[in-house]
């Protein structure tokens, strides 16, 4: 009955238990400095993350800017720099909790495709606790990539609600999010493609 007990609470609460330990597992990625090379390109050297003014905002949406066109990214640095100045544990920080976000998003995700059970469990913790998850909370740049997860995963789970019963409006969220996710990296243009 105890193991019963256990069994069944898990089963409940297996992807609270999952964020625990991604959580855990990754703190100490909060105390690097600004290591990757793109983080003094992004981030320290961003003449335009260092404007508190609203035509900031005007210049990361604007269309002549050169290949690395990620808006979203940019805002959200934007905003770190305006909150915490060029300290790079708050950067770190929201990487930490954004990766919290996309494992959670993901998780929701397994448990909608009926892959709640340890099948589940098991997939988000490789999925997350795999050393390449370092980069996006040690590297201040990997911001592109959380936020993209983000967007990605939260658009999967709305076309699943869109696929079960289709609305203009769940349509056009799953639109919102595809569209959010390409502003933080080009690469989920393939999101069709995954919803195919």
């Amino acid at each position: 009955p105890v193991n019963d007990a256990t069994a069944s609470w898990f089963g409940r609460h297996w992807l609270w238990v999952a964020l625990v330990v991604i959580g855990t597992i990754h703190l100490p990625s909060l105390g690097h400095d600004f290591v990757d090379f793109d983080d003094d390109t992004i981030f320290l050297q961003n003449d335009t993350l260092r404007r508190a003014d609203i035509g900031a905002l005007a210049d990361i949406f604007a269309w002549d800017r050169p290949t690395d066109y990620r808006p979203v990214r940019d805002v959200s640095h934007w905003v770190d720099h305006l909150a915490h100045g060029q300290d790079p544990f708050w950067a770190h920080f929201h990487n930490w909790l954004l990766l919290l976000g996309v494992a959670f998003v993901f998780g929701q995700l397994l448990r909608r495709l009926e892959f709640g059970g340890g099948l589940g469990m098991t997939t988000l913790l490789f999925a997350f606790l795999h050393p390449v998850q370092v980069e996006t909370i040690a590297w201040v740049s990997g911001r592109k990539d959380l936020l993209a997860g983000l967007f990605l995963f939260s658009a999967c789970w709305a076309f699943l609600r869109v696929y079960e019963r289709a609305s203009p409006l769940r349509v056009l969220g799953v639109m919102v999010l595809m569209v959010l996710g390409m502003f933080s990296k080009g690469h989920i243009v393939m999101a069709p493609v995954i919803f195919a």
